[in-house]
């Protein structure tokens, strides 16, 4: 089995129902956070759908197949925003969020950002009833969409919580497939989380699905998946392995330049 494909996606799942970890929607968190927080173990599950939402569509039936229920945050983009293909997903029992990274999209305007936000919601609420959202990484921005937070409240948008904000990462360990790496230091520009880091995964997905086996290195965690990194053919794991190549040398770069900037 190939890693990042979409069969190696579905043995990392069924491991963790064959191992009793509850695997939770945010929707379903939010209101029950006493409850869900008291459990010795627990997945929140995490789908941002940055692009290829038919691989989306095809994460959520194989999700659907065995059982596990995520929450699918979709981007507001003409290549993100298939109605057709979000209605088939919550249709499949999963909840619909909002993947939003409307700061970096008005330029750093707040002002235009809460009106980007509002039209956004509003598209997506005439198809599930949002209240997650979850913060997009933009790398070639100098924006961190979760700082549109710091003057705005959720509540304001009917929003029940955000991924980054309103979870305690040294409760719920933040794994992430970004970079194509589980590791703490994978290649990341906005995407990190202060909290308790994910220990050392060695041989990738494998290494993953050992120590959630081993049951004692992650017991609670934030799971964030990219469905388009988990393609279910031969030309799409090879095109999509490619693409986080370059991606990550680009991002590498980026670091690289923020740090003699900094300096300067």
């Amino acid at each position: 089995m190939r890693d990042f494909s979409l069969g190696m996606l579905r043995e990392l799942l069924s491991a963790l129902r064959n191992e009793g970890y509850p695997v939770a929607p945010f929707e379903r968190y939010w209101p029950e956070k006493k409850r869900i927080d008291g459990l010795e173990k627990a997945v929140l599950l995490r789908h941002d759908v940055d692009r290829l939402p038919r691989a989306a569509l095809a994460t959520a039936k194989m999700e659907s197949e065995i059982g596990v229920r995520g929450t699918y945050f979709f981007r507001v983009k003409p290549w993100t925003f298939h109605k057709e293909i979000i209605g088939a997903i919550a249709g499949l029992g999963h909840e619909i969020g909002y993947h939003y990274e409307n700061l970096a999209d008005a330029g750093g305007d707040f002002g235009r950002a809460k009106e980007i936000l509002e039209d956004c919601l509003g598209r997506l609420r005439e198809l599930y009833p949002v209240v997650s959202a979850s913060m997009h990484s933009r790398p070639l921005s100098k924006w961190d969409n979760r700082t549109f937070w710091d003057r705005y409240s959720l509540s304001e948008f009917g929003l029940l919580g955000e991924c980054y904000r309103s979870i305690d990462h040294h409760r719920y360990m933040y794994v992430a497939d970004s970079g194509r790496n589980w590791n703490a230091d994978r290649n990341v520009i906005w995407d990190a989380v202060e909290g308790t880091a994910p220990p050392r995964i060695e041989n990738g997905t494998r290494g993953l699905i050992r120590a959630i086996r081993g049951g004692r290195s992650i017991r609670t965690a934030q799971l964030l998946i990219h469905p388009n990194r988990w393609p279910d053919n031969l030309a799409g794991e090879i095109s999509q392995y490619a693409a986080d190549r370059a991606i990550n040398a680009a991002k590498t770069g980026i670091r690289a330049y923020k740090r003699l900037a900094g300096r300067n």
